[in-house]
């Protein structure tokens, strides 16, 4: 992994842009410093490249991404990172906002800006990105994450970037932490998940086989309690299982097959003794059953005697209360009759009186009403007789309507009297109308002369336009296919480009194929001649040859053996050649596909292409313009004619106007006249209003007098129908007069109250005499008749039926036990199948999962994670001790050890800095600043070695320090600036956070953080 380009803005204590080229950086040596005042910004370098690549500062647990906002930054600046890197041998770049408040737009206030992101993969650095691969924050985290970067941020920060806090974690990381670490750079973690599976299934397998044991356990002890219970209810011996019993207090807690099987004959017990014990139990209920019933019958016979005695004694007394209460009721039978006759005039009388009322009113209202009507009537006195209501109705009569002709005269006169103003007014109005819309008629036709020319200039211009655009359809398209063609012409450069750098790459690939055959080939030859040395110096004589079996030895090889090749290093280098023999083979075949389709490309472009693009493209743009001209002269065109029209609209409807203003002024003094003629002729005088107000106040008065004069001769009629059908209704129901009536009748409550009384002792007498009547009532009354002893019979009952049921529960008790007893047989047999059925593949997979977890068979005793990396991390080491050696003048040494102070159980990637002088090892904790600093940093550069020689693996190229070279003394600082300057020599840079005045003449390449007040910081950068 190799950092390229930071660019940033507004961020941490710069307020403006700042672009940082690595590649030009540390080119000769191998390193640059970063240097400045403290607070001046450097560690904000660092934050820039960790939020680029993973949305997050350095150190979270010390910082806040909230300080990547500047304090410098106007209210419209943006805050941005934008980063080019390498990974896994592609190009990317990377461009970053962070989320944070600035003020509103609008009003006061702050508002939140979002964060943004986006990510680009480049062919060149230099290239342009083209569309992003993704442009949102999660889906740029979710790329970079999963596809792009080689390490999380915990491992960047152990890697590439060793921050302040944070550069001897993976030195004084413990062996789990370790292992995470190397499995990431070295792409080992099936291996753990391997183990963790094996391990999980081998869990689930010994979990699985002691549930089993236990499920069958407890099924056991089920039959046996169940059978148990059974045999102690049917009385019979439990000998058969006391065996049985005894195995149980000694089950071990998995189960073999024997041990299940040997249970077996137990199954069989239930079917032996079942059909005797339930035939014996059945028999007593039977019996039982028969008793219990026959006293059952004896009880309820008495209970039926016993129940009609007390009827019978009841029914006496009940007789004997409704004959004394016999003479009252017969008293209020009278009672009702009397009334029901009274009820029959009841209703005559209410008429009569309602009648009497209502005259009455009638005879009031008559006379407020002729002492308010007009002369001679308002003198008249009551009439009472229906011959003098009848006559005076009669004179009214005649008045009104003698009222009503004159009414009938004046009506008209006055109607017209009243449309003599309204129509002097309409011929005023009128006249002064006909002349505004004569005026306005005249200004229209001189407005519609004037718009005539300018819309003739504009047709002719439009029809010149229309003409010029019928050929702009074929220009667009030619354009368009322009268009098309320098798409597919870009394309295929950008193609043709990639596949020459390709191809620049096939030399290179080539090499290393020839050195992965060449080191596979020696390395075989080599490991071959060891072996054959190694066989030879076990050979005995007399003893035959474990190759070709002679037991003569007339020429053994002899030599030095070197005993450190392996079989496994020899396999991995012959997988390394086979895989680079297989890249180079796959991709020649790329490159000629790739290759034909290019040609295929070259042939396209030449058969289409459109013709001068300058060419079409002023054309279009002319026709295009002339388009924009064509639609304003269209609008022009459309506004005067409509204007044009509204001129002409406005000529026709003022002329119309005004002619209908002619006609109704001529109409109106037409009827002017007519009616001034007709009013002198009627020879009225001019209060004919106030006539006729007075005629109908008379009118209303008269129509309200006779409306009051029917009524009472209506209400006077009624009065004496009424009297007649009392009279004759009294007569027929026996009562002399209306009071005697009305005196017989009863309240409502109590008629009710009566008749329900006499109602209720008919029924109950009635009822009486019934029941006094039946057959079982009058066999009572035999005087031979003894009551049997209820108590006893039913105290009999009670025990045959207790008896009847317990040999019914006994029996239940039995069948639900046989059931139970072989509902435990069969689940018992059931669990067991399944349990011996799990279990035959249980063992080999125990062992394997032990093997996993390093618990035996293993010569470390390390788990299958941590063993594949045991290698790796001696190798990380081995790179590690020689820059270790030279900065510790040889008196430090890193090693692997199997113990570390803390109790975990992994420990086989535990570290250890052996004392050359003393020969100890000492603790990490124990390491004074400047110790622990160089130790820390030779740890990361064996590492970044490591790594970037393994195949396939990550390379590390970039590479910052911001922590302890203040606490070296010169010597020690003059010894790791060697070690750093050797890194360069594999293509790494380093890049230097640092205060040590010293270090600015040692390092040519140099970025600078200049702090300014209230400007914010900024960069220069000093060397390349």
């Amino acid at each position: 992994m190799r950092i390229l380009k930071l660019s940033f803005e507004a961020v941490g204590s710069f307020g403006g842009k700042e672009t940082i080229d690595f590649t030009k950086l540390g080119t000769g040596s191998g390193l640059f410093l970063i240097h400045g005042p403290t607070g001046s910004g450097k560690s904000t370098i660092l934050d820039a490249i960790v939020f680029a690549l993973y949305s997050d500062v350095a150190l979270e647990s010390n910082s806040s991404k909230s300080r990547l906002r500047s304090d410098y930054a106007g209210d419209d600046q943006i805050s941005w990172v934008q980063l080019d890197f390498e990974a896994r041998g592609q190009l990317y770049r990377i461009w970053r906002t962070p989320k944070y408040e600035r003020p509103k737009q609008r009003g006061s206030g702050t508002t939140s800006q979002p964060a943004q992101a986006s990510l680009w993969r480049l062919s060149r650095e230099d290239a342009d990105p083209g569309d992003a691969i993704a442009s949102q924050p999660r889906t740029v985290n979710e790329e970079l994450a999963t596809r792009i970067l080689p390490l999380t941020k915990s491992q960047f920060l152990q890697t590439v970037i060793l921050p302040q806090g944070a550069f001897s974690r993976f030195l004084r990381a413990s062996s789990d932490e370790r292992q995470e670490i190397l499995q990431q750079i070295f792409g080992t973690q099936i291996f753990e998940r391997m183990q963790k599976e094996f391990t999980e299934r081998a869990r689930q397998a010994q979990t699985s086989a002691q549930a089993g044991s236990t499920t069958i356990v407890n099924k056991l002890e089920i039959f046996v309690d169940t059978w148990n219970k059974l045999a102690q209810s049917v009385g019979s011996s439990r000998s058969e299982l006391e065996t049985l019993h005894a195995t149980l207090r000694a089950l071990p807690a998995v189960l073999d097959e024997d041990l299940i099987k040997s249970w077996e004959p137990y199954y069989l017990l239930p079917a032996v003794h079942s059909r005797q014990w339930l035939s014996t139990h059945s028999q007593r209920v039977k019996t039982a059953g028969a008793q219990y019933q026959a006293a059952l019958e004896k009880k309820e016979a008495a209970k039926t005697l016993q129940e009609d005695f007390q009827e019978l004694t009841r029914l006496l007394a009940e007789e004997k209360q409704l004959q004394a209460r016999q003479e009252g009721v017969e008293t209020n039978r009278k009672q009702i009759a009397l009334h029901e006759r009274a009820r029959l005039v009841a209703a005559e009388i209410r008429e009569t009186q309602r009648y009497q009322e209502n005259l009455a009113t009638a005879q009031t209202q008559l006379l407020a009403a002729l002492q308010t009507s007009p002369a001679p009537f308002d003198t008249r006195p009551l009439p009472t007789s229906e011959t003098s209501l009848s006559e005076l109705e009669e004179r009214v009569t005649k008045q009104h309507e003698k009222n009503s002709k004159d009414l009938g005269v004046l009506a008209p006169l006055i109607e017209r009297q009243k449309k003599l103003e309204s129509l002097e007014a309409t011929a005023k109005n009128a006249r002064k109308r006909y002349v505004e819309h004569s005026q306005a008629a005249a200004q229209a036709a001189k407005e519609f002369t004037l718009l005539a020319p300018q819309m003739q200039t504009l047709r002719v211009r439009q029809l010149r336009l229309e003409k010029e655009q019928l050929g702009f359809e074929d220009a667009r398209q030619k354009q368009l296919q322009l268009r098309q063609y320098e798409g597919e012409r870009q394309h295929f450069l950008q193609d043709f480009k990639r596949f020459q750098n390709e191809v620049g790459k096939l030399p290179a690939f080539s090499k290393k194929v020839a050195r992965a055959r060449a080191a596979a080939t020696q390395y075989e030859r080599d490991f071959f001649v060891d072996s054959a040395i190694l066989l030879a110096s076990r050979l005995e004589a007399g003893r035959p040859c474990p190759v070709c079996g002679s037991s003569s030895h007339p020429d053994p090889a002899h030599g030095d053996a070197n005993q450190e090749r392996s079989l496994t290093e020899l396999t991995r280098l012959k997988d390394q050649f086979t895989s680079a023999e297989t890249t180079l083979r796959e991709k020649h075949q790329q490159l000629r596909k790739e290759r034909d389709r290019l040609r295929v490309g070259i042939r396209w472009l030449r058969q289409n292409w459109p013709g001068n693009a300058q060419v079409i493209d002023t054309r279009v743009a002319y026709l295009q313009e002339q388009a924009k001209a064509l639609k304003a002269v269209h609008q022009q065109l459309a506004q005067l004619e409509k204007q044009a029209q509204q001129y002409r609209d406005l000529v026709r409807a003022s002329v119309n106007s005004a002619n209908l203003e002619k006609n109704k002024l001529a109409n109106a003094l037409g009827q002017i006249r007519e009616i001034t003629a007709e009013v002198a002729a009627s020879g009225q005088s001019s209060n004919l209003l106030t006539r006729q107000r007075s005629l109908s106040e008379d009118q209303n008065k008269l129509a309200s007098l006779i409306k009051n004069l029917r009524n009472t001769r209506e209400a006077l009629s009624n009065l004496s129908h009424a009297q007649e059908h009392l009279e004759k209704s009294l007569l027929q129901a026996h009562f002399p007069d209306a009071l005697a009536a009305q005196a017989a009748l009863l309240e409502a409550d109590k008629f009710q109250e009566l008749k329900t009384a006499v109602h209720a002792w008919d029924q109950s007498f009635q009822a009486n005499q019934v029941k006094l009547k039946t057959d079982r009532i009058q066999k009572l009354t035999d005087p031979d008749f003894v009551l049997p002893d209820l108590e006893a019979l039913t105290e009999k009952a009670t025990a045959q039926a207790e008896i009847f049921q317990n040999k019914q529960a006994e029996l239940a008790k039995v069948t639900e036990q046989l059931k139970t007893v072989a509902s435990a047989i069969s689940d018992l047999q059931t669990a067991a199948a399944r349990y011996l059925e799990s279990i035959k593949d249980s063992a080999p997979l125990i062992a394997l999962a032990n093997l996993a977890r390093g618990e035996e068979g293993s010569a470390v005793r390390a788990p299958l994670a941590t063993w594949v990396l045991l290698d790796r991390f001696e190798e990380v080491l081995n790179a590690a001790n020689p820059h270790l050696g030279k900065i510790s003048g040889g008196r430090y040494q890193l090693s692997r050890s199997d113990s570390e102070s803390s109790r975990r159980r992994n420990q086989a990637l535990s570290l250890a800095v052996t004392d050359n002088s003393s020969d100890k090892a000492r603790e990490i904790s124990a390491l004074s600043g400047g110790e622990l600093f160089y130790c820390s940093l030779s740890l990361a550069l064996g590492l970044s070695e490591v790594v970037t020689a393994e195949a396939g693996g990550i390379e590390i190229s970039s590479m910052f320090i911001d922590e302890g070279f203040g606490t070296l003394d010169t010597s020690k600082r003059e010894l790791v600036m060697e070690a750093l300057k050797n890194t360069s020599t594999s293509g790494r840079t380093v890049g230097l956070i640092s205060h040590v005045d010293t270090l600015r003449g040692e390092i040519a390449d140099q970025i600078q953080v200049i702090a300014a007040k209230d400007k914010g910081s900024t960069l220069k950068i000093i060397g390349n």
